[in-house]
């Protein structure tokens, strides 16, 4: 038996630790879900692959949007700088 407290965690003290809390209960509510496609219930079953699919939405508009400002901060391009390799 699992029991979680929640004066194990500590308290959160900023945005980084509320981001990180956030990716931390989604990973969970995956996982949580994920194992629900092993259940012999056909209907449990096709509820989970439609929950599943919309958590994955949901991961991609929060930390796509993050990292794409990020990278727009940095002046960093989506793909590496082409170079020409010659062989002689």
């Amino acid at each position: 038996m699992i029991v979680c407290h929640s004066s194990i965690l500590p308290p959160s003290t900023g945005a980084k630790d509320s981001k990180s809390s956030e990716a931390t209960a989604l990973q969970l509510l995956t996982l949580h879900v994920s194992m629900q496609l092993l259940s012999p219930d056909s209907q449990t079953q096709v509820a989970a692959v439609d929950i599943v699919a919309d958590l994955k939405e949901i991961v991609n508009e929060r930390f796509e949007k993050n990292r794409r400002s990020k990278q727009a901060e940095r002046n960093v391009p989506d793909h590496p700088h082409w170079v020409e390799v010659r062989f002689a």
